[in-house]
């Protein structure tokens, strides 16, 4: 089975024009008990990765959260432009 970072990457590879732009950084945050992942679009992909008052964003972070739930863990998904 793939990692969240995976799917998160694959998700927002599928959206942007420019997939080769996407870079997904990921760490775990002991504070917050979580996977923080950080997801890089180029300049010009952040309105497609975010989409129409944030839906894109939010179905990818709930995407990766249901997996993560499954899996016992907790996920953060930031979308960085």
């Amino acid at each position: 089975m793939g990692s969240l970072e995976e799917l998160v990457a694959f998700l927002a590879r599928a959206v942007v024009s420019n997939p080769e732009g996407v870079e997904v950084r990921s760490w775990r945050d002991e504070e917050e008990d979580a996977l923080i992942i950080e997801v890089h679009v180029a300049e010009g992909d952040a309105g497609h990765v975010i989409g129409r008052s944030g839906r894109t964003a939010e179905a990818i972070r709930q995407v990766a959260k249901a997996v993560a739930a499954r899996r016992g863990g907790r996920v953060l998904v930031d979308i960085v432009a």
